[in-house]
C-alpha cells in the first residue's frame, strides 16, 4: 500500500486484496481516476519506485533505478487490469483499518508486516502500527502479482506546406505519455527522419503534447489526426515592424511565425490595410502591426499518423506571358529560383502559376519551344498608388524604354504617353486615375492586351 495525504483524507494505491480484507466494513473508499504524476498525486511521485518495483516483480528492490516512464507504465497496466486501484477515505478510517484488518504488504508474498508510507513532508497523527499479520495455518502463502505487460506504441508526424508538399520547420516539441519531452527541427536536423516527418517508435501508449514553439496557433492546422488543442499567449506584447525594401506581408509573417492572414487581419493594421489594395504590395516605411503570439498545444494519440499544414509557407504567383497581343498558351515552362526548380505548362490565357517562398527574391522562367527567358521579380513591387508603382507595371509590359539621352522623368512621361496611346486614353503624358485604373487592370489581373505588340523580346 501506499499512501499520500490531502487535506482530512488519505489517497492510496492499494491491492484489491486490501480492499477485500475490510471484513468489518471500517472503510469508505472513494475510486479515483489514475492521473499522470501532477500537482494532484504527488505521492506517485515520491512513491513509485517503492510501490511498483515489488507489485511487479519485474526487478529487486534493491536494483538500480529504471525511468519515471517505465514504471508508470507498469503502475497504469496494474490499475487497468484490476490489480491496483486508486483510493481515497478518510484519516480516521484507514487509521482504523490499519490497526483492526492488519493490511496485507506488497513487498512479497512471504512478508507478514504491513506498512503505510507517508508523502515526504506530511505525517499521520499518530503512528501507524506495523504488526505481524498471523496467517491461518490451513492458508496458502499469497500470490505474487504478475508483472503487467506494457505494449509499446508509435506516432508519426507529417507537416505540409501550403503547396501541400513536405515542408521543415524549425522548434518543434513532442512531449510523450511517460513524460519524456523531444525537441528539435521537424525532418530537418534529425537524420532519422525524413523532411516534414517525425516517427517515434517503441514509445508507451497514450497521449503526446505536441507544439511548434515558434509558431503562431493559426500558423498551423490539423489535415488529418489530431486531438484537443490548448492555447496560451507566448509572444510577449504587440510590436510594430518598418517595411524595407523587399519586404511584404508574407515574408514578415514567415520571420515571426504567423500566418500572413492573420497579422493583415489585425485591427492594429487596419489603416495600412485601407492605405494598400494588397498585403504584399507595401512600400518601404509602411509600418506593419505584429500582434503577439499564441501557441496551441494539441494532443495526439499515438498509434496514428497526424498531418499538419503550415500556412504562408508559400505564396502562390501568377505570370501571364505575351508575345506582342498574342498570349502564349499552352505552352512548356520553367521555372529557376536558386537551386529550385519547378515547370509545367501554361493556360489557354498564357499564365503560368508558381508558388514561391516568402524569402524568395527572384526567379527565371523560361517558356516556349523558342526558350523565351524572363527574369521575375517577387518582392519588389510596390503599391500602384506611388510613382514607383507606375514605373514598374509599364516597365513589365513593355513600355519602359532607357534612352540614354532621357532622364528618369523624362522616360516616366513618355511611357505614360505610349500606354495612353495603346488603350485609347488622352494621351497627357501625367498618370490620371484612369490610366491608374487601366494599367492596374491590365499588369495585376488576368485579361488581354490591346492589338499591336505590346511587348518586344528578343528570343
Amino acid at each position: 500500500m501506499e499512501v499520500g495525504e490531502r487535506g482530512e483524507r488519505i489517497i492510496a494505491v492499494v491491492t484489491l486484496r486490501t480492499l477485500a480484507g475490510d471484513t468489518a466494513g471500517v472503510l469508505e473508499p472513494t475510486i479515483l481516476p489514475l492521473r499522470p504524476p501532477s500537482d494532484d498525486h504527488p505521492f506517485l511521485l515520491n512513491h513509485l519506485h517503492a510501490l511498483v518495483r515489488p507489485v511487479s516483480g519485474f526487478m529487486s528492490p534493491d536494483a538500480a533505478e529504471v525511468s519515471l516512464g517505465v514504471l508508470w507504465g507498469y503502475l497504469r497496466t496494474a490499475v487497468d487490469r484490476g490489480h491496483l486501484a486508486v483510493v481515497s477515505a478518510p484519516r480516521q478510517q484507514w487509521r482504523a483499518f490499519a490497526v483492526t484488518a492488519l493490511l496485507p504488504t506488497l513487498v512479497s508474498s512471504a512478508a507478514t508486516t504491513a506498512s503505510v508510507a507517508p508523502v515526504a513532508g506530511t505525517s499521520l497523527a499518530s503512528p501507524v502500527p506495523q504488526t505481524p499479520s498471523p496467517a491461518p495455518a490451513s492458508s496458502a502463502p499469497a500470490p505474487v502479482l504478475p508483472a503487467p505487460t506494457v505494449q509499446k506504441a508509435w506516432i508519426t508526424i507529417h507537416l505540409l506546406g501550403d503547396d501541400d508538399q513536405p515542408y521543415a520547420e524549425k522548434n518543434y516539441s513532442l512531449i510523450l505519455p511517460n513524460g519524456r519531452a523531444l525537441a528539435g527541427d521537424l525532418g530537418k536536423s534529425d537524420k532519422s527522419n525524413e523532411i516534414g516527418k517525425l516517427t517515434q517508435k517503441e514509445i508507451e501508449p497514450g497521449t503526446c503534447d505536441f507544439t511548434f514553439l515558434k509558431l503562431d496557433h493559426a500558423a498551423w492546422s490539423t489535415v488529418s489526426g489530431g486531438g484537443a488543442e490548448n492555447l496560451a499567449i507566448v509572444g510577449g506584447s504587440a510590436k510594430e515592424h518598418v517595411i524595407a525594401e523587399g519586404d511584404s506581408t508574407s515574408s514578415v509573417a514567415s520571420k515571426y511565425g504567423f500566418d500572413p492572414a492573420t497579422i493583415w487581419a489585425d485591427p492594429d493594421n487596419a489603416a495600412l490595410k485601407q492605405l494598400r489594395a494588397h498585403p504584399n504590395l507595401l512600400l518601404p516605411g509602411d509600418s506593419l502591426a505584429i500582434p503577439a503570439r499564441k501557441r496551441k498545444t494539441i494532443g495526439l494519440a499515438t498509434d496514428q499518423i497526424h498531418t499538419f499544414k503550415r500556412k504562408g509557407t508559400r505564396t502562390l504567383v501568377a505570370v501571364q506571358v505575351f508575345d506582342g497581343d498574342k498570349a502564349r498558351a499552352n505552352q512548356e515552362w520553367k521555372l529557376e529560383v536558386g537551386d529550385q526548380s519547378s515547370n509545367g505548362t501554361s493556360d489557354g490565357d498564357g499564365v503560368v502559376e508558381v508558388w514561391v517562398a516568402p524569402t524568395d527574391r527572384t526567379g527565371t522562367l523560361t517558356i516556349g519551344t523558342d526558350k523565351l527567358q524572363l527574369q521575375l521579380n517577387f518582392d519588389r513591387l510596390h503599391p500602384a498608388s506611388e510613382s514607383s508603382g507606375v514605373q514598374q507595371r509599364l516597365a513589365s509590359l513593355g513600355f519602359w524604354v532607357e534612352l540614354p539621352d532621357q532622364d528618369q522623368a523624362e522616360r516616366l512621361v513618355a511611357a505614360i504617353l505610349s500606354f495612353q496611346v495603346r488603350v485609347g486614353l488622352d494621351p497627357t503624358g501625367k498618370i490620371d486615375d484612369a490610366t491608374r485604373t487601366k494599367l492596374v487592370d491590365l499588369h495585376d489581373k488576368r485579361g488581354d492586351l490591346p492589338p499591336e505588340p505590346a511587348i518586344k523580346h528578343k528570343a
